[in-house]
């Protein structure tokens, strides 16, 4: 057989080398194949369905993830394996095949196999209904993987997450499976690029997890990681830029449908030239959240030039940035799982709670100040901090005071410590930390410092550059918001008065002990919420590309490029259209080949590389023009001034009859301009069919009042995927006397919150103005003077991220 294929292998040499390429790894894949049916025949003991996966990489055979032979693969498996409890790995991850026996004081190993075919096997060969495919046997072979521990230290503290809730996510698979099985149907092939774990990260946060470090990031990186796994998808992790480099054919190939990372991992995404085939299939992970007009002053008017960081990506929409909680409605709130553990034990008398009090914060600094507060604390109850500093740079804060020091606790000794307490202190920071969700989930009470002045980009360090204008009245304003007294107290901790009155309150108190936590951060509200994102949200245009190789023309291109390039639908950017400088505007035109309904135009151009020897966007003033067959101007649409990579026209008057669309600079430039797509549509793109749209409310929001609070009052919430269908001259006209109806643009600085309260009312000009400017759009814009068209949408009780369910009976 080996000769036999050795024989085509040497015929291919005639041929060309793209065609021999392709037949070779065909041929080798043939081989393969038989060669693994060979040995399967030949190991007879082994369970009937147990087989050896055979996989091409590089034109080479790979049995269970290994370019090795089959003796030194059984060898290194054995050693591998070594992990597992093998009693445990067969009775959870397999199905024993009827009446077979294994040798008497041999383990239930199987030769041959890897932990990755394990894990892999799991997914592929045992239903969701099946009662072997448990999320201990599913979590098990994936952190065990080859996949997952090639990561090294990077996921040890991950790892811990994850194994010490195999229970809460076995509670998860079981919901789900019952209530929403349909989330099972469609496996995505899934990339993981946490870049706040790879080299170009300094905040070195895996290290840093066992030594007092932040701990949110990685609490909602393993709970997606466990989460997705959990629901069947296949997952490929990248923590480094090698790794994502090595991964760049399978990007090309469009191979991931979803992409999970981080702001700093989209910036390396981008650096390395891979964000245009990932635009719309990203999703970053922002605690904080991404408002569309902090984002649009950097992207559109160049202002906080160096907080590119967190601007300049023009991805497809804000709902493609992840919260940790639900504050930003233009952006997707994905969260993280709080825990609810009931089975520890409370420590005292008739197992009741002690009098205790623990501290929020792992580092001495947090401390500063909260002397006179805790001072009154101390004659209520005793203190306890878990803080990895040296005695004398606690005491430096804390000089007359007495308390207990556990240093960084683990995860299991932190919740007894809760359980056994009565009260948990937040003393200003950090920020929106999961710590206080999981002291209510432990029953704790929990107080929080209420801010005299709110905390924001414009006051507070911590937030300087973070593209949102939230002001926080509390370190945690989700519990405060959220589930409130008595569970939440949020007070000034250095007003004496209120201070007494809380620890009264909480020391005499029988019955608030008791653990609560919100459906969408339990482990079921968690997945529930995980599944119909990742099957329900689809931010990639798929409308038709009128203009895909048409016939284009320029003015002077920089050789060897064509015009027609901009329309080959190339979306790695390799294809792009170079527009020389000249005295005259430069132009480019596609004809589309006769009149033809025009409703949107998107053009996605390129930095300039010639000029930046690094990426560096291009500030230019750029026209989109839709013309007829005799060239004659039916609309246009100027951007002023912008930087962004993506100009997307939506016409707001709905398609217009055109044949000819171009693209020009306006004044003459000593730039080149550089398209590399340009697409034109019949409707808008960006017409998103999830939500569903029966479930839209339109409301009109008080002067000078966010969509964000209108919606909240009428208990409602702001949907920034239903705004398409309100910024219209239509929509408008069904909701306001208006004496005219205008398009509004940004042309400078000072427009920026004007244009973000739109669509809306003018009342005291009666004028109705709609928005031409898509990316500004949002849920959290406001302007004196205006009256805003929101969109609203219902939403399930305690899980404000998912419209009702046809059968939910419980909704607001």
């Amino acid at each position: 057989m080996a000769c036999h294929c050795s024989k085509h292998l040497a015929m291919l040499k005639t041929w060309s080398r793209p065609s021999r390429l392709h037949l070779q790894r065909l041929l080798v894949f043939i081989c393969g194949i038989a060669v693994g049916l060979l040995i399967a025949t030949m190991s007879s003991h082994r369970p009937t369905f147990q087989w050896c996966a055979v996989t091409i990489v590089d034109g080479a055979i790979s049995f269970c993830g290994n370019s090795q032979n089959i003796s030194h693969l059984q060898h290194k498996n054995r050693e591998a394996d070594h992990t597992f409890q093998p009693s445990e790995r067969y009775r959870d991850a397999h199905t024993p095949p009827a009446q077979t026996k294994e040798p008497k004081g041999k383990a239930d190993s199987f030769p041959g196999e890897s932990i990755v075919s394990n894990y892999s096997r799991i997914m592929r060969l045992l239903p969701p209904s099946s009662p072997n495919r448990t999320a201990r046997a599913i979590l098990t072979a994936f952190v065990h993987s080859a996949m997952f521990r090639a990561q090294g230290h990077k996921l040890a503290w991950i790892k811990i997450r994850i194994e010490s809730m195999y229970g809460d996510w076995q509670t998860a698979l079981e919901y789900v499976s019952h209530h929403h099985p349909s989330l099972f149907s469609s496996p995505k092939r899934v990339l993981m690029y946490p870049g706040l774990l790879t080299e170009n990260s300094a905040y070195n946060f895996a290290e840093n997890a066992f030594k007092g470090g932040y701990l949110g990031e990685l609490v909602q990186w393993s709970d997606l990681l466990a989460g997705l796994a959990v629901l069947g998808h296949r997952l490929t992790i990248a923590t480094s830029l090698k790794t994502l480099i090595s991964l760049k054919s399978k990007i090309e190939d469009l191979h991931f449908d979803v992409v999970y990372t981080d702001y700093l991992g989209l910036s390396t995404i981008r650096t390395v030239h891979l964000l245009p085939l990932l635009r719309c299939r990203v999703r970053v992970l922002d605690s904080f959240g991404t408002e569309p007009a902090a984002v649009f002053a950097t992207d559109t008017m160049g202002r906080n030039r160096s907080q590119t960081l967190y601007s300049l990506f023009d991805l497809e929409s804000y709902k493609q940035y992840l919260t940790l909680y639900p504050h930003t409605p233009d952006n997707s709130f994905l969260g993280h799982v709080g825990r609810l553990d009931n089975t520890m034990v409370q420590v005292g008398s008739g197992g009741e709670r002690l009098d205790q009090a623990v501290i929020y914060g792992k580092q001495g600094e947090f401390f500063k100040g909260a002397a006179p507060f805790l001072d009154i604390v101390s004659k209520f109850f005793s203190i306890h901090v878990t803080v990895k500093v040296r005695a004398a740079e606690l005491e430096k804060h804390l000089p007359s005071i007495t308390y207990n020091n556990h240093g960084v606790l683990s995860a299991a000794a932190l919740s007894r410590l809760l359980h056994q307490s009565k009260l948990f202190i937040g003393l200003g920071f950090p920020f929106e930390g999961p710590g206080p969700v999981e002291a209510v989930s432990a029953g704790c009470v929990v107080l929080l410092y209420r801010y005299k002045t709110p905390r924001s980009h414009r006051n507070t360090g911590f937030l300087m550059g973070k593209p949102t204008n939230r002001a926080l009245h509390t370190q945690h304003p989700y519990l405060s918001d959220f589930v409130g007294e008595p569970l939440v107290y949020s007070i000034d901790i250095f007003n004496q008065t209120q201070v007494r009155d809380v620890m009264l309150k909480v020391k005499r108190g029988k019955t608030q002990f008791k653990p609560k936590i919100r459906h969408e951060l339990t482990v079921q509200g968690f997945i529930e919420r995980l599944g119909f994102y990742i099957n329900g949200q689809n931010f990639c245009r798929e409308s038709y590309n009128l203009a895909l190789n048409k016939s284009a023309t320029s003015s002077m291109l920089s050789p060897p490029h064509s015009a027609g390039e901009a329309v080959s639908n190339d979306k790695s950017h390799t294809m792009c259209v170079w527009l020389l400088p000249q005295r005259t505007p430069t132009w480019w035109r596609v004809d589309l080949g006769r009149m033809t309904l025009v409703g949107a135009v998107v053009v996605e151009r390129a930095p300039d590389r010639l000029v930046q020897s690094m990426w560096k966007p291009v500030m230019q003033q750029v026209r989109i023009s839709l013309l007829t067959t005799d060239e004659r101007v039916i609309a246009q649409r100027d951007f002023s001034n912008t930087e962004r990579l993506v100009l997307d026209w939506i016409l707001p008057k709905g398609p217009m009859k055109a044949q000819l669309v171009k693209v020009e600079t306006i004044e003459p430039g000593t730039r080149y301009l550089v398209l590399c797509n340009v697409a034109v549509y019949r409707d808008n793109p960006y017409s998103w069919t999830w939500p569903e749209r029966e479930h839209l409310r339109k409301v009109i929001s008080k002067v000078d009042q966010s969509c964000v609070d209108a919606c909240m009052a009428k208990k409602l919430i702001c949907e920034l995927q239903y705004f398409h269908m309100l910024n219209t001259e239509e929509a408008l006209k069904d909701q306001f006397p208006c004496s005219e109806i205008v398009e509004d643009q940004v042309l400078k600085p000072g427009d920026i919150e004007r244009v973000s309260a739109l669509p809306g009312y003018f009342t005291s000009q009666r004028k109705c103005a709609f928005s031409s400017e898509r990316m500004l759009i949002g849920c959290s814009g406001s302007s004196p003077g205006v009256q805003r068209l929101c969109p609203c949408r219902r939403y399930q009780s305690e899980q404000v991220a998912l419209a009702p369910f046809s059968e939910d009976t419980h909704h607001h």
